[in-house]
């Protein structure tokens, strides 16, 4: 089908010679990419299609801003695919530090991004006939970050410019482009006009069958109300899934190599093209089913839970086993007086005061850097809030008053509960408010409370309260952002009252209590991206349990910083990667569009011999840097002793590394502090 008349639009870089894709050549050691595509090139530039009407494809990358780090490019499939290896790989002082999830905001950042990218496809259309088509990837599921008339219309200048074959068309990615190409004139093909079916991953998934579309989809990944006993069918194929599930009809065309169809692949799990898939499929909606997406024809039918059951865990990683909750140790302890000397000793402390805990207090006795405060309020606490707090709840006989362990427990022998992501996000989210609303032992809060006193001198400073489960930071299960942490003001609970603003910080016009700390960790166990993530890599729920870490809260620090002894964007350069934000800002979570500072620094025997500055941080001046040449240098050292002086206790597969992730605070007065060290695992260097 084709619609209006061509526009073009100004280019947002100038043309550009063939060096960008001579140097990637030369170091990749084949042709990686050309810069202009004639008629007789396009055959050798081309990789066979399996899509219906698809005769060869590739892949583009255009510039969308004039401060692009690299020109207009054209894959050679042959020899490349992912545009993310060839940036980082071909380009590493351009590009290194760069994350997937980086390259994914540079290609899909709406207003910001720095690219246009996507496959570039020859369609037969009848007999010899033949059409080129491009699509832009978009973040289908933000419409404030779609793509624009006017960059679309740059996009098509750019690439009429430097791709000859004709005629070359837009292929929109799902109906918004469709509405927006038509108002701003730019012609469009649509190839899944008379194609009822399309596969991209053949294989077979059981699940749940769950029906979203683009918005409902958004929301049940935000509410973590997905998971991989589903099979999700959609209205309109994003350009990405970021959740694992079982298996993936849409009833629009998935974008060429999108990737979404290539996270299908990777997992081994179906994902195809149906039409009207909605209406096909809405009668197996709520059920369990056996999915498979064949070459030519599709199945769904009714399956049982055992046969279900095996395919998922052929489907999953190996179980990873945490430490039983010691429910004996009841004690309050320093970080500095863990015991933490032998394997045993660490194993236990896992157990009684979680990993977070264990892994601060064992860096901590060891290292001779700047510390913060620390204390640690054990697992027991938990488990004996969880047997006292109760609350009124159907748990299948009719809203009855019933603790919320044995809450849990009933939920975790349920079938439904696993089965339905939905309803599990909807229990565990109205768990987590009734212990938010609960009150944890009057003796309990009262000891802490002293202890706080005696160890700071003050119940007037606000401390974090951190999270410590025994399912965290572990080797084979990091943990890293499933769970809450959360400021408090000891003296809140003991001022008479419940009014704000805080004791400890006026500018607060709420309290911000022991209890309340202490809930807001508790409950956070149960998040529901924690129970996903937990449930994935088959950790039983019964043996998790949260000790909380509470240390001090640094105000006013220049810098927050994620530093790690090895570069996980390119696993195999022995360089560290270090990066950095402005301030209080989080380096890991931040906003679309915030970019952290990214060095890469290279240590030999404990000694920085580069620094490498891969990219600015997004929040400060040109030319001004949030981490100093100095101020590397002694990170670099610091870590250079942290390889040195930690232990690990779990054994790493013989084609693995262990390095460590770390997070630091550089202070008002330029002082760098580790607040935080997890193991993680990287492939061996050759």
């Amino acid at each position: 089908m084709l619609w209006g008349a061509s526009c073009q639009g100004a280019p947002s870089a100038p043309s550009t010679t063939a060096d960008d894709c001579d140097v990637a050549s030369e170091r990749r050691g084949h042709r990686v990419c050309v810069h202009h595509v004639a008629a007789e090139d396009w055959g050798g530039l081309t990789q066979a299609s399996g899509l219906v009407g698809v005769v060869a494809q590739t892949k583009f990358l255009v510039p969308a801003r004039s401060d692009a780090r690299i020109s207009t490019f054209f894959l050679d499939a042959n020899h490349e695919l992912d545009h993310y290896a060839m940036l980082t790989e071909a380009f590493p002082e351009r590009f290194a530090g760069m994350t997937l999830g980086d390259y994914e905001d540079a290609i899909l950042g709406g207003a910001e991004r720095e690219f246009f990218a996507g496959p570039i496809l020859e369609f037969q259309v009848a007999g010899e006939a033949r059409v080129y088509g491009f699509t832009i990837w978009d973040e289908v599921l933000d419409p404030s970050r779609g793509l624009t008339c006017a960059q679309l219309l740059d996009a098509e200048a750019q690439l009429q410019a430097t791709f000859e074959p004709r005629p070359l068309l837009f292929v929109p990615l799902g109906e918004a482009q469709a509405s927006m190409a038509a108002e701003c004139g730019v012609v469009t093909y649509d190839p899944g006009a008379g194609i009822p079916y399309e596969v991209y991953s053949v294989a077979e998934g059981f699940g749940t069958v769950r029906t979203h579309d683009l918005p409902g989809l958004a929301q049940a990944q935000a509410e973590s109300a997905l998971g991989w006993r589903d099979i999700l069918v959609l209205s309109e194929a994003p350009f990405d899934l970021t959740a694992v599930v079982s298996g993936v009809v849409s009833g629009s065309r998935q974008a060429a190599l999108s990737h979404l169809n290539v996270r299908s692949q990777a997992r081994g799990t179906p994902s195809c093209h149906l039409r009207d898939a909605e209406v096909l499929l809405w009668p197996w909606e709520g059920q369990l089913v056996r999915l498979v997406c064949a070459e030519r024809q599709w199945l769904v039918e009714s399956a049982s839970l055992e046969d279900a059951e095996a395919f998922w865990a052929r489907l999953r990683p190996e179980p990873v086993e945490v430490p039983a909750p010691d429910e004996s140790t009841t004690a309050l302890v320093e970080l500095s007086a863990l015991p933490t000397a032998t394997a045993e000793q660490r194993a236990s402390a896992i157990a009684a005061y979680g990993g977070k805990g264990r892994g601060l207090a064992t860096l901590y006795q060891r290292y001779d850097g700047p510390k913060v405060a620390g204390l640690l309020v054990p697992l027991s606490w938990y488990l004996e809030f969880m047997q006292q707090g109760t609350w009124m709840v159907d748990l299948g006989g009719g809203p009855t008053m019933h603790s919320f362990a044995e809450t849990i427990e009933h939920w975790l022998e349920d079938p439904e509960f696993f089965q339905d992501a939905a309803l599990r996000n909807e229990r565990l989210a109205a768990l987590r408010q009734a212990m938010l609303g609960a009150t944890p032992d009057p003796d309990r809060v009262r000891e802490l409370h002293e202890r706080i006193i005696s160890q700071w001198g003050t119940d007037e400073v606000t401390l974090r309260f951190r999270s410590s489960s025994n399912a965290e930071d572990s080797l084979r299960f990091s943990g890293a952002g499933l769970y809450d942490s959360t400021s408090v003001c000891p003296a809140d609970s003991f001022d008479d009252d419940a009014l704000g603003p805080s004791r400890c910080d006026a500018t607060r016009a709420s309290e911000i209590t022991i209890e309340r700390g202490l809930l807001r960790v508790w409950a956070s166990l149960w998040n529901g991206a924690a129970f996903e993530e937990r449930d994935w890599y088959g950790i039983d729920h019964r043996r998790v349990a949260m000790a909380v870490l509470v240390n001090d809260r640094t105000a006013e620090e220049r810098a927050n910083l994620v530093a790690l002894t090895g570069n996980p964007t390119a696993p195999q350069d022995t360089r560290w990667l270090v990066n950095a934000q402005v301030g209080e800002l989080d380096v890991v979570s931040s906003a679309p569009g915030v970019v952290p500072e990214r060095v890469l620094l290279d240590v030999q025997q404990g000694v920085v011999q580069q620094i490498v500055r891969v990219g600015p941080s997004s929040e400060v001046e040109p030319e001004i840097v949030v981490v100093s040449d100095g101020q590397l240098e002694a990170l670099g050292s610091a870590l250079a002793e942290i390889e040195q002086v930690m232990p690990i206790d779990e054994p790493i597969p013989a084609d693995m590394r262990r390095v460590w992730d770390t997070e630091w605070k550089v202070r008002s007065n330029g002082e760098l502090l580790i607040k935080q060290a997890r193991p993680m695992l990287l492939p061996a260097l050759p």
